[in-house]
């Protein structure tokens, strides 16, 4: 075999920019091989998986969810590969000492290497309900509580990891029943809690309609998946129908097993009674809603450093609501079209339901559904109109508009306020390990000459960091967007974050016109008790 040869068996360097530098030395070198550097240690480390941040240290899998092993080599010169590129799980014979408790796949493609038919120690593990289908290598697949011993082989370097496999505490599927509109979209979400924290899994599961034929699906979606177009779990109502339609969650594993073998969710898509609008900002006085203006509104000594204040396009959402014969509620907001009296006062947004205040004034604000635009004719829809077609021996077309129903009208009266200061709330919070907390920043405006508050998140543009302003891992935040603010845990640790909310500057030349904001995020595993934000001195005495 070559030099070259061994190069890409061996020393394929990854992609990330993280690994380079550990990468670029002599043995990943064309040379490097060709001048007696060889395979010296193989280990085995954790990839990602749904669960593997609530145990990451103990070498933890739980039943019904899959993980993943993957091998590296270390080099007598010291390089390392972890076979990127041609893949060196490819190349490990995997084998578990105990493959009742769980079993590893394997790569049997005669490319990288042959093994005998499974279930033989070191093949394949089927992929379960498909023809043919397999695990990928390094794949760990675990059948009940128990603990095995992984091992891997690899031209005569082995290693071993030991591994325990528990239960899942619970999981559940919310709403477990709902009711929809025609031409209207929800979200089905599915929450295993393990070891007491909760994941939402999603992801790792599969989606679908337990009523066959073409008339069901024509009535609902199903998504599967999320690809970018596409979110797991969510249902998109198409036409009305008869019955109820039952839709199903199932994990790769333990399908026909409890808990998992009850994660359903009853479905019924009715036409909508009546509509419901709301405001978001449900407390401001005399219905105000605030714009903000620069502190120079007149442009005089806006060429000079610092004299310009970032000026923020403020705005609210609408909380919409449908109501149906039943009593059953679904929550439209953004999926309806808003409708402001004067435009040019406050304008809605089509996509997230939001307005936008433009300049002092007074506005109705109403949201429609269904109907033809400009039209305050019903029509009619679903069955009934396919019915009516069928008559005239045509096919239904779904183009035809749903049913009119106008909401109550809510009151806006803009107003124009400086922004003075921006505070965080809640502050110096508590998260529990592994979950998330929205938060809110709140804009201090000068109006008329009189200080009042509004909530601005959505304005600002968010960021964390650790304790000591580095770049961190292990939390996030939205930075911006309809769910900006929203902080999200990724590990199981205490831990103390910098949670930080700014203003867009206003112009490149002058970062002083921003406003910011910063608190303390404290995350806590749910076993601690009494804590506080930030950390007491005696909690952190070891």
């Amino acid at each position: 075999m070559t030099a070259v040869a061994l190069r890409r068996l061996f020393c394929v360097v990854p992609p990330s920019a993280a690994l380079v530098a550990a990468l670029a030395v002599a043995g990943c070198d064309i040379n490097g091989l060709g001048s007696g550097d060889a395979p010296q240690r193989l280990d085995i480390v954790r990839g990602a998986s749904a669960v593997a941040q609530v145990s990451p240290e103990g070498n933890v899998v739980y039943r019904c969810f899959v993980d993943q092993l993957q091998a590296v080599v270390t080099f007598k010169n010291g390089g390392i590969d972890i076979g990127q590129g041609l893949p060196l799980n490819n190349r490990i014979t995997w084998i578990s000492s105990d493959p009742q408790v769980i079993e590893v796949s394997n790569e049997c493609d005669p490319q990288f290497r042959r093994c005998d038919p499974y279930p033989a120690p070191g093949s394949a593990v089927p992929f379960p309900g498909t023809d043919g289908a397999v695990f990928g290598p390094g794949v760990l697949i675990p059948h009940k509580v128990g603990t095995a011993t992984i091992t891997a082989e690899f031209v005569g370097l082995t290693a071993s990891y030991d591994v325990q496999v528990r239960d899942i505490d619970r999981v559940e599927i919310s709403p477990s029943v709902l009711t929809m509109a025609p031409a209207t979209s929800s979200q089905l979400k599915v929450v295993a809690t393990v070891e007491g924290y909760p994941l939402e899994i999603n992801n790792n599961l599969t989606w679908r309609s337990d009523e066959t034929g073409e008339a069901a699906a024509r009535v609902l979606t199903v998504e599967n998946a999320s690809d970018g177009t596409t979110i797991a779990g969510r249902l998109i109502a198409n036409r009305l129908g008869s019955t109820p339609i039952r839709v199903s969650a199932t994990p790769i594993l333990c399908a026909d097993e409890a808990p998992f073998n009850a994660l359903h969710a009853q479905v019924q898509v009715e036409p909508l009674q009546s509509l419901r609008i709301a405001r978001e900002f449900a407390d401001a006085p005399n219905d105000q809603l605030i714009f903000a203006q620069a502190a120079n509104p007149s442009g005089e000594n806006q060429d000079q450093a610092g004299a310009a204040q970032a000026v923020l396009t403020t705005n609210e959402s609408i909380q919409a609501t449908g109501v149906f014969d039943s009593g059953a509620e679904q929550d439209l907001t953004g999926q309806v079209l808003l409708e402001s009296s004067d435009p040019e006062v406050v304008a809605p947004i089509v996509i997230g339901g939001l307005v936008v205040p433009l300049s002092a004034g007074s506005v109705q604000i109403t949201a429609r559904y269904g109907g033809s635009s400009g039209d305050d004719e019903s029509a009619e829809t679903g069955d009934a109109a396919e019915d009516a077609a069928a008559e005239d021996g045509g096919e239904q077309d779904q183009a035809q508009p749903l049913p009119l129903v106008i909401s109550n009208a809510l009151t806006l009266n803009t107003v124009a306020g400086e922004l003075q200061s921006i505070d965080i709330t809640p502050d110096h919070a508590l998260v529990s390990a592994l979950d998330s907390q929205r938060f809110a920043a709140i804009g201090h405006f000068s109006v008329n000459g009189a200080t009042q508050t509004q909530p601005i998140t959505r304005q600002l543009l968010w960021s964390v960091t650790d304790a000591n302003d580095a770049v961190t891992l292990n939390a996030g935040v939205v930075s911006s967007g309809l769910q900006a603010g929203t902080f999200v845990s990724a590990l199981v640790k205490a831990e103390t974050f910098k949670l930080k909310a700014q203003t867009p500057i206003a112009t490149s030349a002058d970062a002083s016109a921003t406003l910011s904001a910063e608190t303390l995020v404290c995350v806590v595993p749910r076993d601690v008790a009494d804590a506080s934000c930030p950390p007491s001195a005696a909690a952190d005495t070891p």
